[in-house]
């Protein structure tokens, strides 16, 4: 998008946040948040992904706040992070790669690990293997949609098992 229609929706956007804020009696950071979650709505009725729209947005500005030789700053990085985390914590799930559940039964050792997005992972691997896990040797994995899901299949594979 041009400079000059970036401009031209920014006067607009800040002059209806100002009256917001007066009218609401909120500060900035209020504004804006409510901003952004009407916008996620006309998103949605306009039948766009959230989702896409949003990660396009923060494209957009990692690319318009980027450093000299074109990366995005380490902060605008820290930022996104930390906003990963704060929805992590309020959907009660773990970041990825985390280990939600290991259990060594047998000959096998079986371990359910967190995806990130809510789902897990389920690998079971072979004790007996001299590589064992240091070299990924699975001897059976199975993805879940939930991390609960994921957990649970392993306790029961645990049962069975011994």
């Amino acid at each position: 998008m041009p400079k000059q229609a970036k401009d031209d929706i920014r006067t607009p956007l800040a002059n209806v946040l100002a009256a917001y804020k007066r009218k609401c009696g909120t500060g900035s950071r209020g504004a804006i948040r409510d901003a952004i979650a009407q916008l996620a709505h006309l998103a949605e009725d306009a039948d766009l992904s959230v989702n896409d729209v949003v990660v396009e947005g923060i494209s957009l500005y990692a690319e318009e706040t980027a450093e000299t030789d074109g990366s995005p700053t380490l902060g605008f990085l820290r930022a996104l992070d930390a906003a990963a985390k704060a929805i992590r914590e309020r959907l009660k799930i773990h970041r990825p790669d985390e280990q939600l559940y290991c259990e060594v039964n047998g000959n096998e050792t079986i371990v359910v690990e967190a995806d990130g997005v809510g789902g897990a992972s389920l690998r079971v691997f072979d004790d007996d293997s001299p590589y064992f896990r240091e070299q990924g040797v699975v001897i059976r994995e199975q993805s879940f949609d939930s991390e609960e899901a994921a957990c649970e299949a392993a306790d029961k594979d645990a049962e069975d098992d011994e």
